[in-house]
């Protein structure tokens, strides 16, 4: 599947439909592109972060930790929905803080100052996800 100059339309039914951008890439040819980085992983990989099997993984509690995914060269989306699956292992387990951020250029991952980074959604102190 090459995105440069073809048009998808995702839709979106609810969290962890399947139907989403991420599951796509991963069932096609351009999975070899996608690259995950994190800041200071406590427990499993970068690579669980868009994993479909369940995983246990998180960054160390750490201020402006993060996960990252790179698309690859050539692929741009306007995102309208996004979903996050987490473990339902008690409150501690649940995120309530995380910004969803987009950017052209992949330089400074690990840069939450960087300029090219936008952010698309910010969540602080977000209840949304029960135990």
């Amino acid at each position: 599947m090459y995105f440069t100059s073809l048009k998808f339309q995702f839709v979106y039914s609810n969290p962890g439909d399947g139907n989403g951008l991420i599951t796509a890439l991963l069932g096609s040819s351009s999975a070899k592109n996608l690259k995950c980085f994190a800041s200071n992983m406590r427990k499993g990989e970068p690579s669980d972060f868009i994993s479909r099997e369940k995983t246990w993984s998180w960054t160390s509690n750490d201020p402006n930790s993060w996960m990252a995914v790179d698309l690859g060269e050539g692929i741009a989306i306007i995102p309208s929905y996004y979903s996050m699956r987490y473990s339902s292992g008690g409150n501690h387990c649940c995120p309530r803080n995380w910004r969803l951020q987009a950017s052209n250029s992949f330089n400074n991952v690990s840069d939450p100052n960087d300029p090219n980074w936008v952010t698309l959604s910010n969540h602080n102190n977000d209840h949304s996800f029960k135990t």
